[in-house]
């Protein structure tokens, strides 16, 4: 028994040695952090009480990680003491790897790694990293080094050492202690920042594992309860619960003249344009004053919602309100994908051209699968954002690729056009032609509002904006430009996660993440108007196809599945919108429904505050039900192609 217990114990020792020498390395990556992040990002966000909270949260995932090491380590030393020390040596080295890998993609990404990475192939996930702008070298150094540390010093001895390491573990318990009674409130990028990004990943990781696991099944009292809050459609078969009878409003018919021919349709759908920073309402100087001059003399809606902060979400929502299913409705790949009704689709079966231009790469996120589901006609040549010298890492830029599809574009066909643009110019990293001028011109605006703290993922919408002037100049010299209508958003905001706000709260902070504008102009505006209430890009689709159903016959289905009356053209703060939302990590943890934004599990009343959307708490159970109630059905949907029946 004795032999037994100091066995027990000379594990427990070497178990400690080596694993507490953690503690002074997690020290060092964290100090690391807090100066790479204050030079990366030019902001001082990151203070001493955020860096205590963050060494806090490391310590924590030390405690929690030895519940994994300790009885791995035990087994191996009772086949090998020596043995049992390799594995350990190797576990923590790749913890340590583990962690500077994810401070690394933080810091360019700015937010976490987590579970997405299910939804990536691994050339998606490659082209990622590549994009990345410290390179191979760089990375290896910086994560050699706590490793090499580390090495060298679990081979020192002593008492002196073993005093030196429990007293940075008790110091890492003050921190934690200090970092919670020292701050009242983090907003969601100071938690972002302070939390340990390995305990995140795995976390996230292994609530992506369980929840793919989940059955959903079909359960008759969910979707009458979920229809009963939607009394103003009627709903068709209960084997689909989202299929309803058309009643979406004719709004543009009013506010438009009359067009003896049909339409043309030119969507732009611009990378990370955010309300913030461009329109008349903006909280910082506009960055886009061509947007500002077409939002004064047509349609502008300056509270308009996006499904996603990620690009991932723009197409299905704008072109059919469509579900998510697991990881966003892009994801779900030939025969996995429902049977859907859509924009391009239903314009397509009624004469049509659908041209669709991107200057990247369509493989990435499935885009150039959906976009054949949704019978492309013609797009630029797939592989020029390779050869081209017009270019950034990501792809073409804006204005070349607007000139490149003037060209590609048959103007005298007999057929009306769908041409879509999905830009990318303003996507992390930045880099465009004349970037040093245009950063000095965002900085001499005129300081009526202040300026955005990033200038220069701000000053790229100048640029952006220049092109997109270009663009509608050169279609106002071709055949049919006074019967188009040009539908002008961003698919997301890629900037609220970043900046310091002293003006709007956490909450408030993930809401703006979905904030974009929305522009409808055309020669054919009766008279400019601009709209307080909210709206999202569900409702562009059904409100285009209304407007062309009544005054040009178009043939459209007569029962569909977005569940929304077309834009909203209240010009107080009003809502009637139903949005379910993605996060990074593609799953629904956000929606609007009306005046209220559920958020995770908390619940929130919508309101208008000196041009600002404010939130407040709301303990409302109801609308917690319907977005538990959404989930399930959003899934079940998708898992079973019940969307809309297969003819």
């Amino acid at each position: 028994m004795n032999v037994f217990f100091s066995k027990i114990k000379n594990y427990v020792l070497d178990f400690s040695r080596i694993y507490l020498w953690l503690t002074p390395i997690y020290i060092l990556l964290r100090t690391f952090d807090y100066f790479y992040l204050t030079y990366l990002w030019n902001t001082n966000i990151y203070d001493l009480p955020l860096f205590f909270q963050g060494l806090g949260h490391d310590y924590l995932f030390l405690i929690q990680s030895t519940v994994v090491s300790f009885p791995t380590f035990y087994l191996f030393s009772l086949f090998s003491r020596k043995f049992g020390k390799i594995y350990l040596y190797v576990f923590c080295s790749l913890l340590i790897v583990l962690e500077t890998l994810l401070l690394l993609f933080f810091a360019e990404a700015k937010r976490p790694l987590d579970s997405v990475i299910f939804h990536y192939s691994y050339i998606e996930l490659l082209f990622i990293a590549r994009s990345a702008r410290m390179n191979f070298y760089v990375i290896l150094i910086i994560i050699l080094i706590p490793i090499i540390c580390f090495n060298i010093t679990t081979f020192l001895k002593g008492k002196y050492s073993s005093v030196f390491l429990f007293s940075l573990f008790f110091f890492f318990l003050g921190t934690a202690s200090y970092a919670s009674c020292n701050r009242k409130e983090f907003s969601n990028i100071e938690r972002q920042i302070s939390t340990n990004k390995s305990k995140y990943f795995v976390s996230d990781c292994l609530s992506y594992l369980k929840r793919e696991k989940t059955e959903y099944k079909f359960i008759s009292n969910n979707v009458k309860a979920f229809r009963d809050f939607f009394p103003e459609f009627v709903f068709i078969d209960h084997e689909y619960p989202l299929l309803h009878k058309d009643n979406c409003s004719d709004i543009l018919t009013p506010l438009l003249n009359t067009s003896e021919k049909t339409p043309n349709i030119v969507l732009i759908i611009v990378e990370g344009l955010a309300s913030e920073n461009s329109g008349p309402n903006a909280r910082f100087a506009s960055a886009t004053p061509f947007l500002d001059s077409l939002a004064s003399t047509g349609l502008y809606w300056h509270n308009c919602i996006a499904s996603a902060p990620r690009t991932v979400g723009v197409l299905p929502c704008i072109f059919g309100a469509l579900p998510v299913g697991n990881g966003g409705f892009m994801s779900y790949r030939d025969s996995l994908m429902p049977s859907f009704n859509s924009l391009p689709k239903i314009l397509k079966q009624n004469g049509y051209t659908f041209n669709f231009f991107y200057g990247g790469w369509m493989g990435f996120d499935n885009m150039y699968d959906f976009l054949k589901s949704n019978n492309i006609d013609k797009t630029n040549p797939p592989t020029e954002y390779k050869t081209s010298s017009n270019k950034n890492y990501w792809g073409l830029y804006d204005d070349y690729l607007f000139s490149e599809a003037i060209n590609l574009i048959d103007f005298h066909t007999e057929n009306e056009r769908l041409d879509v643009y999905l830009t990318l110019t303003s996507h992390a990293p930045i880099s465009y032609p004349n970037q040093d001028s245009y950063e000095k011109q965002y900085l001499s605006l005129d300081k009526f509002k202040k300026l955005n703290p990033c200038t220069e993922d701000i000053a790229v919408y100048l640029y952006v904006d220049n092109a997109i002037r270009k663009l509608i100049n050169d279609y106002s010299h071709k055949e049919g430009f006074e019967n188009t209508l040009f539908i002008i958003t961003g698919d997301h905001n890629c900037l609220s996660d970043r900046i310091e706000k002293s003006d709007i709260s956490s909450a408030e902070s993930i809401f703006y993440q979905y904030n974009v504008p929305l522009i409808i102009w055309s020669p054919l505006i009766k008279q400019n108007k601009q709209f307080q209430s909210i709206v999202s890009h569900r409702e562009i689709a059904p409100t285009i196809l209304t407007y062309l159903k009544n005054n040009f016959n178009l043939q459209s289905p007569n029962n569909v599945t977005w569940l929304n009356q077309g834009l909203d053209t209240n010009q107080c703060f009003h809502s009637h919108v139903f949005l379910p939302q993605m996060d990074c990590s593609r799953n629904i943890s956000s929606m609007i429904y009306h005046d209220y934004f559920m958020l995770g599990d908390s619940c929130y009343t919508l309101h208008l505050e000196n041009d600002l959307i404010r939130l407040t708490l709301n303990d409302n159970d109801s609308i917690k039900e319907l977005f538990n109630l959404y989930k399930g059905i959003d899934q079940y949907v998708m898992k079973n192609k019940k969307l809309i029946p297969t003819h």
